[in-house]
């Protein structure tokens, strides 16, 4: 596995303890100005600072004192510690799955008068050459990210941050990207942290630690960035995107949460029609929703049921009348117009198989079609007269949505119910009020939207087949809510 390791450096990642000093007998820490020099050569001093409550101490001016360390390394190295840094390095060099990629140091260097002692440009250097020595690390293996201005402003570091993140080489090709932001400057840290999630995603780990305690890996801001995927997976849902919303999931989650990508593929496959896909989903009984859809058929339109016969024909006609439902309620036009034509060929075609006992893909043939008009010539005839404008122009014998709308009425009672309001949607008929096929044309064709005048209409006579067909929760908004538990559900849990 191919690691990448990021570490932010503050003043406080180069310490000494007296402990040590005082065993390696070559420096000492004054006790007036707390400067550690050599006793063997005045020349060599370092200012130093109280490293809080702790017993160590830190270097007063980075700038000014780690180029003192490097300058005469082979002295300090055995005096020299990185309580934060080296523990967590360490871990990973232990590790013998991991082959260490790229060791980014992010530093400072702005040059600012009142700021500069405090850049961290050289602390950088000083781990580097400390590294290399321990572990025999080779200098192609670092590389050292500066920060050169603005340093505390939050949006100007997200933006900076961002654009060199994006194609580094050490971080485009790791297995894993784990960040130790714990010293430096909380702007940098956090923007950060956040960039690498958004370019990185599940392959930034994030880790923390403390003086004198063990690293830990936290999960605060990965959860964060899941829980984030997750609304955008369930604001997909509610506009019915669920190929899109099982993309995300499968990109971001890999086989994470089965249950939920389940439910998702459901959706899906009911959305399209793709009932085949459904029967195979079915058998995995690895999800309780389709208990409730087929086992009790709760969304199974009533009204439906009492047309069609058999059961089949029933349920994919109820899905389809469903995703008309599903669409209405949440306003989008077009899928409406699409949805509701879908509706009524798969009404027709469906009715006209079971009526006149034949396959499905015998009413979709236009030969075979014909055959079935010709067989049934003198009652069309008559159907044609009371129902068409003198001025209809289709040919009866090729299979068209009007063609199967006479071919189909007066053959159910329940059916004829809605077949009417079929013919107020078709410029044939002597009661038409809007020509469907013209708005789902110009939609399809030419990327035309229906007009608001036109939505409402279509609105209006699906309102008047809604009320004869089915009443209650859509099945897409049950869909929708039970996926939306789920989510919930999970975020409701720890990262593992």
């Amino acid at each position: 596995m191919q690691v990448t390791i990021i570490i932010t450096l503050g003043t406080s990642d180069i310490q000494f303890d007296p402990e040590t000093l005082k065993s390696n007998g070559k420096f000492a820490i004054s006790d007036s100005d707390k400067t550690i020099y050599s006793l063997s050569n005045s020349e060599i001093k370092i200012p130093l600072s109280q490293n809080r409550n702790y017993k160590t101490f830190t270097l007063k001016s980075c700038r000014q004192g780690a180029p003192t360390i490097l300058q005469h390394f082979d002295q300090f190295y055995p005096v020299i510690s990185f309580p934060l840094a080296l523990p967590f390095i360490q871990e990973i060099h232990n590790n013998p799955e991991v082959y260490l990629k790229q060791i980014v140091l992010v530093c400072t260097n702005q040059m600012v008068p009142d700021q500069m002692e405090k850049d961290t440009i050289y602390v950088a250097d000083v781990l580097k050459q400390y590294l290399m020595v321990r572990f025999n690390y080779p200098e192609t293996l670092f590389e050292k990210l500066e920060i050169t201005e603005n340093v505390t402003d939050y949006d100007y570091q997200y933006i900076n941050l961002g654009s060199r993140l994006e194609n580094m080489e050490g971080l485009t090709q790791a297995d894993k990207i784990l960040l130790l932001p714990q010293g430096g400057i909380d702007q940098i840290n956090t923007t950060l942290m956040l960039q690498l999630l958004r370019n990185y995603g599940k392959k930034v780990e994030i880790y923390q630690t403390r003086e004198q305690q063990p690293t830990r890996r936290i999960n605060f801001a990965e959860l964060y960035t899941r829980d984030i995927i997750l609304d955008q997976i369930a604001l997909l849902c509610q506009k019915a995107r669920y190929s899109s919303a099982i993309e995300i999931l499968k990109n971001h989650f890999s086989n994470e949460y089965n249950e939920l990508e389940g439910a998702l593929q459901v959706a899906y496959s009911l959305s399209k029609l793709r009932i085949n896909d459904f029967e195979a989903l079915k058998k995995q009984n690895y999800f309780d929703i389709l208990k409730d859809i087929f086992d009790k058929k709760i969304f199974w339109a009533p009204f439906l049921q009492k047309v069609f016969s058999n059961d089949n024909n029933a349920f994919k006609v109820s899905i389809a009348f469903e995703k008309v439902r599903f669409y209405k309620k949440i306003n989008l036009a077009d899928d409406f117009v699409l949805s509701l034509h879908i509706f009524i060929e798969s009404f027709l075609n469906h009715f006209i198989s079971e009526t006149y006992n034949i396959k499905i893909s015998e009413v979709t043939n236009e030969n075979q079609f014909k055959t079935i008009i010709e067989n049934n010539s003198d009652e069309i005839k008559k159907k044609q007269k009371n129902l068409l404008n003198s001025y209809s122009f289709f040919d009866i014998n090729r299979r068209s949505v009007p063609a199967m709308i006479i071919l189909a009425y007066q053959k159910n009672g329940n059916a004829d119910k809605i077949i009417k309001f079929f013919t107020k949607l078709n410029q044939n008929f002597k009661n038409a009020e809007l020509v469907l096929d013209k708005i789902r044309n110009d939609l399809v064709h030419n990327g035309k939207s229906p007009t608001n005048e036109q939505f409402t209409k279509l609105i209006k006579i699906f309102d008047e087949m809604e009320k004869i067909i089915a009443d209650g929760e859509s099945l897409f908004v049950y869909l929708n809510n039970y996926i939306e538990k789920l989510i919930n559900g999970i975020k409701k849990n720890r990262m593992s």
